[in-house]
């Protein structure tokens, strides 16, 4: 008896001789391709803007390019009689459009300022134009990957018609590969090649994938691998011996692979938002849940293809697998809200190994089931569709990746922007287990009933809907409250970017983005204005202000004190903006409001860069450097797009927030300030010892102090209550520390925070996750740096009057006396205080310590 003959009458599909190898080109083809999708998601969002709409035309570019490789290659494959030879082609390709992707995106930018000029007030037909580069810029690889699978499936399967034990085995290494790739971008190639460098690893990978597939072509020749008709039809009749006549029928399978696609991808989407509220967000976390869900639906498929071994109808494996699918996903925001003590930030000690290990731990508790239970429909609707189509395994498998494509970039969509709004996060998870369970007892009762009671499947899953509706009415927690400090919540929205809170306690009004991400509140009005005060009065006669974000519009509003035209901020969630409109309208000064006031719903850099338009002063607002979607605010381009914006003689006003930053970072972000703006200036934005912020401030051309000018800019701004010390000139220049050029920074640190590799992203989630808060730049570490700074600019500046030089001396000793006392060293800040008097006028004393 032959092998193959042995495995007909095992129930096993007769096994191609290109299986094993098959496989293997597969699970690396998978790797690169997440590669792939992620790097065009950063270098797109770099040119197009981290706006939603630029986010949604990159994946429907991505998948659409899948799509129709899918369905392309499915249709012709049957033709080619040596599949592994084209599929090394499609390797080939997908390398050397992967290496043109760049090109077109250089060539788009240097087009972008035209275009921007032309369209921008045509929004819909900018983003249609746009999204068209997207489309033709990943056309070429997208179309080869998306043909990847159907051509190897038509392979493999030699004609059996059973394409989730063959084609399913592919499907399976395809997706772990995938999951390796998730977490190779930020753990291995970005910090050791960054972006370009790692586009040119993966196209090498294909090369070398093509090389392979070429061989073994050679190897194998003409491909025969159909088996013998008689075993053919004794596999058939072993491998369902107990199904009902009625389970040949055909199936709505594309209509089952569009749900598996719609609901895994919106899921994806919905708990990557939900984990938001309760990590730090960062590339890493992202990519942890992401590899987690990824190998979640990889082992399903592979439990899918045991159930299919053990001769289980595949109707049936799906029906029984979607319904504990869909119970267990319904039970996931209970289970979240209990793991997570009610939204509780992830924090334990042992630093990011620590943090990533307890987030990996959360993310396979609650995803692991669900997401693997998910995963098991795929395979078995290919195996449905195997049987029950006339047509050949590449087609078969083509329509329904189609299919199921199209599913997963209407769940993303979905999830990303309809369905917070709508629903919101938690009734949205809810409904989506509603659907799968549904769709679970509708396969079910197909399988369990004769034809004629199969629309009694239709009725029960309705009736199952309609049931839920009770269930979605409840109210489950977004955001997590310090009740014991008589925190309350005031309004909450959701939308495209996340969950947008404001909330109050006794003497404070927040806004959160995301549940820990604060955007400022009024307990620090004075310090937010501050921000806005020190730059614009170094400016001569500011009159176009923009301010790189609004939160709650404090710092912004603080521009409205001064004589200005125009004031533009940026600002890309819609939910914060109407936030700080209504919610903190008397500490902004009603900025929003104000005719002199344009809210711009854009990226910054975006904008400063296409717009053309020309500041006095430009102020980078205080945000996390190393959050995902921020961390480009601080990039070497970034810098360069402000300086390109200023008008002559302007300013730009860089603040860092040191408290969430290490010496390290700082080191990084003033050298790549420093690359950009040769000169810059050191200011203090306040005085604390645990929570201080600097500014780097420089300009077009030279860069100096004129006390004459600042005094009558003193002058001519209206009084700011919340900075009463402004009514003396000696308040203000104890916020100056001195001036900074590239030679004062130490040589053994010469990174650069590029686009290409941003160091800050990859450095900071490391840094100061885990209980690593001994890292930040603050209380000594940061007094002695701004010591030095002060200590090596004075030898090469022009020597301030010493009146202003006192003053600015006296900013030391504050910042002593408050190190003092949050150290408890009372003699100390008793010390400084008489240092304080003996220096300052007493009039200036009283204004400081009212």
């Amino acid at each position: 008896m032959t092998t193959a003959s042995k495995s007909i009458r095992a129930g096993i599909p007769v096994a191609s001789p290109h299986f094993g190898p098959v496989a293997l080109l597969l699970f690396v083809s998978g790797a690169v391709a997440l590669v792939y999708e992620i790097v065009w998601q950063r270098q797109f969002a770099l040119l197009f803007g981290s706006a939603s709409p630029a986010t949604a035309a990159v994946l429907a570019g991505y998948f659409a390019g899948l799509g129709a490789g899918a369905f392309v290659v499915g249709r012709v494959a049957p033709r080619w009689k040596r599949p592994l030879r084209a599929y090394a082609l499609l390797e080939l390709s997908v390398g050397l459009g992967a290496l043109l992707v760049a090109p077109l995106l250089n060539g788009f930018e240097h087009a972008y300022p035209w275009l921007f000029d032309a369209l921008s007030a045509h929004a819909g037909l900018f983003l249609a134009i746009r999204t068209l580069v997207v489309f033709a810029a990943v056309l070429i690889p997208t179309f080869c990957m998306g043909g990847t699978l159907p051509l190897l499936g038509h392979l493999v399967d030699r004609g059996q018609r059973h394409l989730g034990l063959t084609a399913g085995w592919l499907y399976v290494v395809n997706t772990a590969g995938a999951g390796f790739g998730a977490l190779a971008v930020p753990f291995l190639l970005l910090p050791n090649l960054g972006l370009n460098k790692t586009v040119w690893l993966c196209a090498t990978t294909n090369a070398l994938l093509a090389f392979v597939a070429w061989r073994l072509d050679r190897r194998q020749g003409e491909s025969n691998d159909t088996a013998p008709a008689g075993e053919l039809r004794e596999l058939k009749n072993k491998i369902r011996p107990n199904q009902p006549p009625y389970a040949n029928s055909t199936s709505p399978v594309a209509l089952l692979a569009l749900i598996s696609g719609l609901v895994t991808f919106a899921l994806q989407v919905l708990w990557n938002r939900a984990f938001a509220q309760v990590h730090e967000n960062s590339m890493y976390s992202f990519s942890v849940i992401v590899a987690v869900i990824i190998f979640a639906l990889a082992l399903g498929a592979q439990l899918a293809r045991l159930g299919l071994r053990r001769e289980i109808a595949p109707l049936r494996l799906l029906g029984g697998a979607w319904m504990l699918a869909g119970l267990a996903v319904m039970s996931g925001p209970w289970l979240f809200l209990n793991l997570s003590n009610n939204l509780s930030y992830l924090s334990v000690d042992g630093g990011w190994t620590a943090h990533a290990l307890h987030l990996s731990g959360l993310a396979t508790a609650m995803l692991l089931v669900p997401m693997a239970l998910l995963g098991i429909g795929l395979p078995a609707i290919m195996e449905q569709a195997g049987r029950t189509s006339g047509d050949g395994a590449a087609r078969v498998l083509g329509r329904l990746l189609v299919a199921n494509i199209t599913g997963s970039v209407g769940g993303a969509l979905a999830a990303g922007f309809l369905l917070p709004r709508w629903l919101g996060l938690w009734t949205s998870i809810l409904w989506l287990g509603a659907l799968v369970l549904a769709a679970g007892m509708w396969q079910w009762i197909r399988w369990k009933n004769p034809p004629q009671q199969r629309k009694f499947g239709l009725v029960i899953a309705g009736t199952w809907l309609a049931m839920l509706w009770p269930i979605a009415q409840l109210e489950l927690p977004r955001v997590r409250l310090a009740s014991d400090q008589g925190e309350h919540l005031i309004a909450l929205t959701e939308g495209a970017h996340g969950i947008t809170a404001v909330a109050e306690r006794p003497g404070s009004r927040r806004l959160k983005l995301n549940n820990h991400y604060g955007l400022g509140g009024t307990a620090s009005t004075g310090d937010e204005r501050m921000q806005a005060h020190i730059p614009l009065l170094l400016h001569p006669a500011p009159r176009r202000v923009a301010f790189l974000g609004l939160g709650t519009g404090i710092t912004a509003g603080g521009a409205l004190f001064h004589p200005i035209e125009q004031v533009t901020v940026m600002e890309l969630v819609p939910e914060v903006v109407t936030a700080a409109r209504e919610y903190f309208g008397e500490a902004n000064h009603h900025v929003l409001d104000d005719t002199h006031t344009r809210v711009v719903a854009d990226d910054a850099r975006h904008y400063l860069r296409g717009s053309g338009a020309r500041f006095d002063v430009i102020v980078g607002d205080l945000v996390v450097p190393w959050r995902q979607g921020e961390g480009s605010l601080f990039t070497l381009e970034q810098f360069t797009a402000a300086r390109d914006a200023l008008a002559p003689g302007g300013l730009f006003c860089q603040w860092l927030p040191l408290f969430q930053l290490s010496e390290v970072e700082v080191n990084i972000l003033t050298r790549t300030f420093l690359t950009v703006f040769p000169h810059a200036q050191v200011w203090r934005g306040d005085f604390s010892p645990t929570e201080p912020a600097i500014a780097l401030i420089s300009g077009v051309g030279d860069l100096k102090l004129d006390v004459e000018q600042v005094r009558r800019r003193l002058t001519a701004m209206q009084p700011d209550a919340t900075n009463p010390q402004l009514r003396s000139t000696d308040a203000f220049w104890m916020s100056f520390v001195g001036d900074l050029t590239l030679a004062d920074l130490p040589a053994s640190e010469v990174r650069l925070n590029r686009e290409d590799q941003p160091w800050i992203e990859l450095l900071g989630p490391m840094l100061h996750t885990g209980g690593s808060e001994s890292t930040l730049f603050t209380g000594r570490r940061l007094q002695a740096w701004l010591d030095q700074v002060t200590q090596r600019s004075r030898p090469r500046m022009t020597p301030l009057p010493e009146r202003e030089s006192t003053a600015a001396d006296a900013g030391r000793v504050l910042g002593e006396m408050t190190l003092c006392v949050s150290e408890g060293n009372r003699t100390g800040a008793s010390n400084a205080q008489r240092q304080l008097q003996q220096m300052l006028p007493p009039e200036t004393i009283t204004l400081l310590f009212q």
